[in-house]
């Protein structure tokens, strides 16, 4: 017993060749006791060790997978040829069910539509006629209501105090009467809502703010009256000139505003609104014709504007280098042109910074 647990082969009929099942459990455990004894490969001798055992257990897998094809081949052809011999007559068989399948269902569709025409028709009953609606605008009579007996704690209808306005509307409206506690909707049509007076105001123009990054823009008058203007009403006034000036009121955040909705001019300029607007710098800030920008959000502009223009053309590649070159590049091409040490630019700075380098 003790030689058969040290050699499992010592039994009878182990005198017969192993086979590659044997040689490939072999292959593992020689595997596995070279890598426990060598965690990690450091020297040369390790690797070239290392490298009998991965072409040992290759070996092992390729020897292993030859005979069980060898064993499994003659099986697979056997059910294939038990498939093919069966195959045939199960297709034809099959063919024919489905051709019988499509008679009978042919048939039945027959029957049902003879069945359908044999059943006889009901006979068509009155035209139906549009019912009349309960109340018509042209001042037809209400129907009786009944009253309740006197000293009833409800009210009728008639003896019910009038409230012209019971959902609090700021303007009257015409009342309709309740059909089942609604109004009806199609008479709704019938009624002519008056429409709403809408605030006007005199004003002649001393200032024109052109809406910014906000989109809202102001008039100021010569009463320091201020109202909100939007781009598409900002070409409708002119410093000097007298309008008549419709205006929504909005409340935002506690505070009035008051924005423009429609203007007409009533009268020209007036010799004190010309001295007025004379009286403005040609290019000061905000009176309506010109806004200095700010030299910070004009070098800006200049960058993005000509940085996206090169991308769109493809004369710049969407590249975090070429990207940053490009916009370095554009920035000192700004200052060189226009940088005056964070001074406000304008034409005259311009010519003399042009003329000042040409000299150098």
């Amino acid at each position: 017993m003790t030689s058969a647990a040290a050699n499992p082969r010592a039994v009878i009929g182990g005198n017969q060749s192993p086979g590659a099942i044997d040689f490939a459990k072999e292959s593992e455990t020689a595997l596995s006791d070279w890598m426990k004894d060598h965690p990690v490969i450091e020297t040369d001798d390790d690797a070239r060790a290392a490298k009998l055992l991965v072409d040992r257990a290759k070996s092992s897998l390729e020897s292993m997978e030859t005979e069980r094809d060898a064993q499994v081949r003659p099986l697979n052809e056997q059910v294939k040829a038990i498939n093919d011999r069966y195959r045939s007559p199960r297709t034809l068989l099959e063919k024919v069910r489905s051709s019988l399948v499509d008679r009978l269902t042919a048939y039945a569709r027959r029957l049902e539509a003879e069945r359908l025409r044999a059943r006889p028709r009901k006979p068509a009953g009155p035209l139906r006629q549009p019912r009349k609606p309960p109340w018509r605008p042209n001042g037809a009579p209400k129907r009786p209501r009944t009253t309740r007996p006197k000293g009833s704690v409800m009210s009728t209808w008639a003896n019910r105090p009038h409230r012209s306005d019971r959902r609090g509307h700021s303007h009257g409206s015409q009342s309709l009467p309740n059909i089942n506690g609604r109004t009806p909707l199609r008479d709704l049509r019938y009624v002519q809502q008056e429409p709403i007076a809408m605030p006007t105001t005199t004003l002649t123009v001393k200032l024109i703010n052109p809406p910014g990054s906000t989109g809202r823009g102001s008039i100021v008058g010569m009463d320091d009256q201020r109202l909100g203007i939007f781009p598409e009403k900002a070409g409708l006034f002119e410093v000097g000139k007298t309008y008549e000036i419709e205006f929504t009121e909005t409340d935002r955040n506690g505070k009035t505003l008051r924005n423009v909705k429609n203007a007409k001019q009533v009268a020209g300029p007036s010799p004190q609104a010309q001295q007025a607007a004379a009286a403005q710098p040609a290019n000061g800030n905000g009176n309506g014709h010109y806004r200095q920008t700010d030299p910070v959000d004009a070098e800006r502009m200049f960058v993005t504007k000509l940085l996206g223009d090169a991308i769109t053309s493809g004369t710049v590649k969407f590249d975090k280098q070429e990207l940053w070159s490009a916009t370095q590049m554009l920035r000192g091409l700004w200052k060189h042109t226009f940088g005056f040490d964070g001074q406000a630019f304008t034409a005259s700075d311009a010519g003399r910074h042009n003329g000042t380098t040409a000299q150098h």
